[in-house]
């Protein structure tokens, strides 16, 4: 007869592993159905530069402004054709009251919808996105704008009735909070995009608003994020030739060719960027061994339950088969025992993410419930449908092994074999993800401390886009006069932000030799406040002037002969308002600055990079954030300062070094999850093999009384159960390493720099769940070393 302790043993390993293994099946299907919020998504392309300079191939996902337009009117096969570009750099926009509202804003085209379908709740959106300064915003965005919490539509009847509410929001203005002088007009509403999409726009506001040099541009200032949609059954790989037509009538083609350059345009499924990515694609296949793994590892502790209580059932399937029974009624029986566990374990899995959902969304992101996208239901409900026919079948074929003569007398199969096995699968899966456990958290821990190439421990920034000169010198002034601060600079980019490129060339040679990571202006101060260090000559002393790092060297060499070294060479760099006609065209060389990464350990950017001059409070500059150095507990009163010199105008002060951890945070919840399963399968594991040990006890309690009688010690008893444990574990062991191995070889290489797989992580690994065991073993197996063996004999 089954006991109260195995019921609850085996909803508790079900309940816990469906409770994690849903969430992470959850968050793998969400990463799976990225973008694909529209019937006609997959006629949606991205359109991708193909540039090669000088035989170094890049692909490059931006475009010119007029590409995307020509496309569709000039490319058969294209149905429509959109671009969009971010245009602000905060995120924060103010209402007509002055509140403030944060929202997404990108400029959009007339064609938008055309491309990406969406209901619209209010207005016109071709008249909206044709007209200088109005705006389409999202349902969440206009509901903030009414302060109304309306409910999502479910049908087409609620769609035209929020429509209707919504329509409020027409002819209210909005102003981002960096140009606050330039007001938008709502002029409708569409429904919100997909949390699981690349399209998390809250405001669109009118192409028209931003200027024909830039929009109708043809090469250069590719900032655009072009989209076209493609008419039915039209393959992208038959528009090559159209499409260098179009680029032959707008761009001087042989001319950059003859400059060693090469550019052209190719489309990518645009439902397919996102999972198309190594970090996406790594991160699925992690979560997914990982989801598996703790499904499988409580299946195996429901199986290994039933085995071990197949003794103890023997006379009741022998009675039951005496009486006529066959193996449909065992089967029967076996159904509804299975169903009602599964369904306490349910019901257990749904408390336990109840209860720990601000840890899910801690760690995915999202709330669980927004991971509840019809693929990621479909994919729980077939692993709870697996996993009750598995704990029906494997015990039903087992249970009509049992003998008719096992109501007549003691049943005792030895099932010792099926059960050591089960746990062996056990151990091998949570040493697989103690190792694991153990890289990642390696990894997170050297991306998160690693060395830059510059300093910024308690480095703080500020932001001032409004243009307002006057009022970023006197923020600056006031910096440096505060005795708390120890150093200010401005500068134009922000390293960990990455950079935009521009081209180099060289006096007096018509060839494009190499793209740069462009840096833009800094002032002075810049390369102290930072750390940056010189590997030869100086700061740039005024405007035509430039520094490279060693790299830009390295790679010049390629073209000239720098060997007397770079100081006081002379280039032309693209993008700084110079003709190379002038005779003030190039830049002289006044320094070069050891390589610093620009990006992050996730994302390096490998180009050489260069700096220029900047000088605060002039026109010709454009140095947007103010960085400075205080400690922590002094930062109250800077803030105050800097408030009381802009006339209590808020400033939003970020830490530099928070804004590097954030750049990690993918890693730091990768080894967060990692860490979790582990414990939750280490725990399942732990009450698999503690029912394993108190049945082993107890089905071999006459041979260890016999064992005793005849000398062994306490050593000697527990040595028997524990060696046949520890030697499939070893082994077990050791194949875990193997897989790890690999798997952790292919996590890592989304990551510039990256930690080596030392042995010492998986023999630690090994070591820790063997210690576990062990622990686990002996604390079990006191009880039954230290009863006298008298009374282990009369109970038999």
């Amino acid at each position: 007869m089954k006991t109260k302790n195995d019921i609850w043993i085996k909803v508790l390993s079900l309940g816990v592993g469906l409770a994690v293994g849903s969430v992470l099946i959850a968050k793998v299907f969400f990463e799976l159905g990225y973008d694909s919020f529209s019937k006609d998504i997959d006629r949606v392309y991205a359109i991708s530069t193909c540039y090669s300079l000088q035989g170094e191939e890049k692909d490059y996902g931006q475009v010119s402004g007029a590409v995307a337009m020509g496309f569709m009117e000039e490319v058969p096969g294209v149905e429509a054709g959109t671009r969009t570009t971010y245009v602000f750099n905060g995120n924060t926009y103010l209402d007509e009251e002055g509140n403030k509202l944060s929202g997404t804003l990108v400029c959009a085209d007339t064609c938008f919808f055309q491309v990406f379908d969406r209901p619209i709740l209010a207005g016109d959106p071709v008249k909206a996105l044709g007209k200088w300064g109005s705006v389409m915003v999202s349902r969440n965005f206009a509901e903030k704008l009414v302060d109304s919490s309306a409910l999502r539509p479910q049908n087409d009847n609620v769609i035209l009735s929020a429509a209707k509410d919504l329509s409020s929001v027409i002819g209210k203005q909005i102003a981002n909070e960096d140009m606050a002088g330039l007001k938008l007009t709502v002029e409708g509403v569409f429904e919100d995009f997909p949390k699981n999409g690349s399209l998390d726009y809250d405001i669109l506001l009118s192409m028209e608003t931003y200027g024909k040099q830039s929009t109708d541009n043809w090469l250069g200032n590719d900032r655009y994020k072009g989209y076209v949609k493609l008419m039915p059954g039209v393959e992208p790989n038959t528009l090559s030739d159209a499409i260098r037509k179009m680029q032959e009538a707008h761009q001087p083609l042989e001319q950059i060719e003859a400059q060693g350059t090469s550019l052209r345009y190719f489309l990518k499924p645009f439902s397919k960027l996102h999972t198309s990515s190594p970090e996406v694609k790594t991160q699925v296949i992690l979560l997914s061994i990982v989801a598996a793994l703790l499904i499988l590892i409580s299946l195996l502790n429901y199986i290994l339950i039933v085995i071990s209580s197949m003794v103890k059932r023997s006379k009741e399937v022998g009675v039951r088969k005496c009486y006529g029974a066959e193996g449909k009624h065992i089967y029967g029986m076996l159904t509804k025992e299975a169903s009602i566990h599964l369904l306490l374990s349910l019901a257990l899995a749904a408390i336990i993410i109840f209860a720990g959902r601000s840890i899910v969304e801690n760690l995915l992101g999202v709330p669980f419930q927004t991971l509840l996208v019809p693929q990621s239901i479909l994919a729980i409900a077939a692993v709870v449908l697996f996993v009750l026919i598995i704990s029906i079948v494997v015990p039903a074929e087992l249970y009509q092994r049992i003998p008719v003569y096992a109501a007549l007398k003691n049943y005792t199969e030895n099932s010792h074999n099926w059960k050591l096995g089960l746990l062996g699968v056990q151990v091998l899966i949570n040493v697989f993800l103690v190792v694991m456990m153990l890289i990642i958290g390696r990894q997170y821990q050297k991306v998160s401390h690693a060395d830059t190439g510059y300093d910024y421990k308690n480095l703080y920034y500020f932001d001032m886009f409004d243009g307002d000169r006057q009022a970023l010198t006197r923020a600056f002034h006031t910096l440096q006069g505060l005795p708390e601060v120890t150093g200010v600079a401005a500068a134009y980019n922000l390293p960990f932000e990455g950079s935009n490129g521009d081209n180099v060339y060289l006096p007096g040679d018509d060839r494009e030799l190499f793209n740069i990571a462009d840096q833009y202006e800094c002032s002075p101060e810049f390369y102290d406040l930072m750390g940056i260090q010189f590997r030869e000559g100086r700061a740039p002393r005024d405007s035509s002037e430039i520094v490279v790092d060693e790299k830009f060297v390295t790679k010049m060499a390629e073209f000239t002969d720098w060997s007397d070294g770079a100081v006081g060479k002379q280039i032309f760099v693209t993008g700084h308002d110079r003709s190379r006609d002038s005779d003030k065209s190039y830049f002289t060389i006044s320094g070069v600055y050891k390589s610093y990464i620009i990006g992050n350990l996730t994302g390096v950017d490998p180009r050489p990079s260069a700096l220029f001059y900047g000088e605060i409070g002039s026109m010709s500059s454009w140095m947007p954030h103010t960085f400075f150095k205080v400690r922590p507990e002094t930062l109250p009163k800077v803030r105050q300062a800097l408030e009381q010199a802009l006339e209590g105008q808020e400033i939003n002060i970020v830490s530099y070094e928070e804004q590097m951890r954030a750049a990690y945070a993918d890693s730091k919840k990768m080894r967060n999850t990692m860490a979790l399963g582990t414990v939750f399968s280490l725990l399942i594991a732990l009450l698999g093999l503690i029912g394993f040990i108190r049945d082993e006890s107890l089905r071999r309690s006459k041979e260890m009384a016999v064992r005793k009688i005849n000398g062994a010690t306490n050593r000697d008893i527990l040595g028997v159960f524990a060696t046949d444990i520890l030697k499939l574990s070893a082994a077990m062991a050791v194949l875990a390493c193997v897989g790890a191995f690999f798997v952790a070889r292919r996590w890592l290489e989304q990551f510039a720099e990256k930690v080596s797989l030392n042995p010492l992580y998986f023999i630690g690994g090994v070591l820790l769940v063997l210690a576990i065991v062990l622990g686990v073993v002996v604390l079990n197996c006191l009880k039954i070393a230290r009863e006298n063996p008298v009374v282990s004999l009369k109970n038999e």
